[in-house]
C-alpha cells in the first residue's frame, strides 16, 4: 500500500469507465500525449476506484463521467467531474491540447449538459467492451489496479 501511496505524488488519477469505447480512446490519447506521465489511469472497475470511490461516499456503479483526482490520497484531493475533469485532463496535457480549455467561458450548466449527452449515448456511439483493456507491458506501470 506504501509503494502505491508513493507512485501518487506528483500525479492525478484518471477514472474511468473501463469497458466504455469512449474511454478506451481517451486513455490511449491520454497514454500518447501525457509525455511526461502526469497521469495515472483506473477503471472504474478496479479496486482502487472502487476504494477511492466508497471512501468519497460515491457509488461505483453509477459513475456516469471520467473523474480527474488531483493530489489523490492526500488532504487537498479533489475530484474533477464531466466537463470540468475533460478540461482538466486537456490544460494538464498543455499545448496545444490546453486550448480545449476555451470552453470554459461557457456556463458548467451547460459544458455539462452537452457532455451528459455524450455520456448518456456513449455506447452506441464508441461501443462497449466484454472487459477492460489489459495494459501492454510499457504501460503498465501508469495503470492502478
Amino acid at each position: 500500500m506504501e509503494e502505491q501511496a508513493a507512485s501518487l505524488v506528483g500525479k492525478s488519477v484518471i477514472l474511468y469507465d473501463g469497458v466504455c469505447g469512449l474511454c478506451d480512446r481517451t486513455v490511449k490519447f491520454v497514454l500518447k500525449h501525457d509525455h511526461e506521465g502526469k497521469f495515472l489511469l483506473a477503471p472504474r472497475q478496479s479496486g482502487f476506484a472502487r476504494a477511492l470511490l466508497l471512501r468519497r461516499g460515491r457509488d461505483p456503479e453509477n459513475m456516469g463521467s471520467v473523474i480527474l483526482v488531483k493530489n489523490p490520497g492526500t488532504p487537498e484531493e479533489t475530484l474533477l467531474e464531466k466537463s470540468d475533469a475533460s478540461l482538466g485532463i486537456a490544460e494538464t496535457l498543455g499545448w496545444p491540447w490546453k486550448l480545449a480549455t476555451f470552453v470554459r467561458v461557457l456556463p458548467r450548466g451547460l459544458r455539462d449538459f452537452c457532455y451528459g449527452i455524450v455520456a448518456r449515448y456513449r455506447y452506441q456511439i464508441f461501443g462497449k467492451f466484454d472487459q477492460c483493456r489489459i495494459p501492454t507491458g510499457p504501460e503498465r506501470s501508469r495503470f492502478l489496479a
